[in-house]
């Protein structure tokens, strides 16, 4: 490729690379976007949307598109606010939906799509579709078809029209310059030796002549040329060439190595170049950035297992208690009665406010702490703890993970006045709440990450049923835990490590 004067297809194909690239770009920035939180609906309120009628005329929900993602269907809608305008909201269902209050079962592959059509069905005014475009096959596609409508079609005819055309290049006048015509050579000058001499060399012509014209047997061996006369001067050429030097053309010599500009072109093509190049970069070091959150965060879960482990060890093999809400300092005014098992794990991972506590993904340059402890089944057999003996189904029971939960973080991330030191999922909402849950959010891309009793960590973007239990004997949800029946409540002691007789 000619970079002083590309072909259109040139530029068509650095159009189609630069559109991929841009494509590119864009499904890696939609990917890594945080999912729940500010601006996503809850299923309740999704749902509870259908229910309610036009307001002026206005239908309450319009504008429904469903974009298929790895980890969720993300539901793009228009809500009608107070002000009577609408607003953009987003709703993130699982692959595998079930609408609330709905206790028979529905077939596997059920999904919110199957809901908004059920939904059309029984009201024609709810129409919704999908953005196809968004998929990422799609949208890499139609960004490069873009780059060569725009690139190789608009922009070489905008180059053709700013370029000077045959008529508008500057033409020399030469008759502004003086000059004379040469005079015609003159023999009167020259001397009788020079005369002799040029007459023996116009007779030497006429014989070469001749003998070119003879065969080639008939041709009498060449006799040497007479010297050239002694008053003749050197070739102008050979005199003022040098090194260093090369003639442009047939008189005007120019410097090899001068210094050369660059060309508008080949500035708009270095240009590009460096813009594709970013444009891939980037979106990739996010992507990089986010997945190393990711692991940093199992690994910090990991560690906390493990120290876990070291603490039931050293005490007859219970776990840390759990409380109520807790402050750190503690003593504050907003503590309760009993220990928090941050405070308890001092000795092995540092004070509650330890860097092993807070997940390198959370939205926040303020240090929290995201991980809880699992108590919902033995708070409801009346425990402040349990024991790894307790936990029969150890490769599913959720001991620890991320603490997905708005409402139980300090304002204004949450609605809590303080960070609780003691973060436990027993008498609280869902901690490990999943985006379409009421403040629920995905802690990292795809999922939240989740620590098992066998000290395994697993990024999850969905309760898995066949996966995950918070019962430690029987396979149950968070909100299908229930006491055991007959057990006897056994609570730990707050003062030793001892559960009493």
């Amino acid at each position: 490729m000619n970079v002083h004067s590309p072909r259109r297809w040139h530029w068509a194909v650095f159009g189609l690379v630069a559109g991929v690239a841009l494509g590119f770009a864009r499904h890696a920035g939609d990917s890594i976007e945080r999912v729940g939180g500010p601006g996503f609906l809850s299923q309740a309120q999704f749902e509870h949307g259908f229910l309610v009628p036009p307001v002026q005329g206005k239908p309450y929900i319009a504008g429904i598109r469903i974009r298929r993602t790895p980890s969720v269907d993300l539901v793009t809608l228009r809500r009608l606010s107070p002000r009577l305008d609408y607003e953009d909201v987003r709703f993130a269902a699982p692959h595998r939906y079930r609408p609330l209050g709905r206790t028979g079962a529905s077939k596997p592959d059920y999904s919110v799509r199957d809901y908004l059509a059920e939904m059309a069905a029984a009201n024609p005014a709810i129409t919704f579709g999908e953005s196809w475009w968004d998929a990422p096959v799609p949208m890499t596609a139609l960004y490069g078809l873009a780059g060569v409508v725009v690139i190789g079609g608009i922009w070489p005819s905008l180059l053709q029209r700013f370029r000077p055309t045959e008529a508008q290049e500057p033409k020399y006048d030469l008759d502004r310059f003086p000059h004379e015509s040469a005079p015609a050579p003159s023999t009167s000058d020259l001397s009788d030796e020079d005369r002799r001499r040029l007459a023996e060399l116009e007779a030497a012509m006429i014989d070469g002549l001749e003998c070119a014209a003879a065969p080639a047997s008939a041709q009498p061996p060449l006799a040497p040329l007479p010297t050239p006369l002694v008053s003749d001067p050197p070739p102008p050429a050979l005199a003022s060439a040098g090194e260093g030097k090369e003639y442009d053309g047939q008189f005007y010599p120019v410097e090899k190595h001068a210094p050369h500009a660059f060309t508008l072109v080949e500035l708009l093509v270095v240009i590009g170049i460096i813009g594709i190049l970013v444009a891939l970069l980037l979106p990739t070091v996010r992507v990089v950035r986010v997945q190393a959150q990711a692991v940093q965060c199992a690994t910090q879960l990991r560690q906390i297992g493990m120290a876990l482990q070291m603490y039931a060890t050293a005490n007859r093999g219970w776990l840390p208690a759990w409380s109520g809400w807790h402050t750190w300092p503690a003593g504050l005014a907003k503590d309760t009665p009993g220990p928090a098992w941050t405070i308890e794990m001092i000795p092995y991972l540092g004070t509650p406010d330890a860097p092993i506590y807070n997940c390198p993904s959370f939205p926040s340059d303020t240090r929290f702490r995201n991980y809880f402890l699992a108590a919902q089944w033995s708070g409801r057999n009346g425990r402040s703890a349990m024991k790894f003996t307790d936990v029969k189904m150890t490769s599913r029971f959720v001991l620890s993970g991320d603490k997905t939960q708005r409402d139980l973080y300090p304002m204004p991330i949450g609605s809590g006045p303080e960070d609780d030191s003691d973060p436990d999922d027993y008498g609280m909402p869902n901690v490990l709440a999943w985006p379409w849950q009421e403040g629920g959010f995905y802690m990292h891309r795809g999922g939240n990450n989740i620590l098992f009793d066998d000290l395994h960590v697993g990024l999850f973007p969905d309760y898995d049923p066949g996966a995950m239990t918070f019962h430690p004997q029987q396979m149950q949800d968070w909100d299908d835990v229930t006491a055991d029946a007959g057990a006897r409540p056994t609570p730990r002691s707050w003062a030793s490590n001892e559960a009493p007789g």
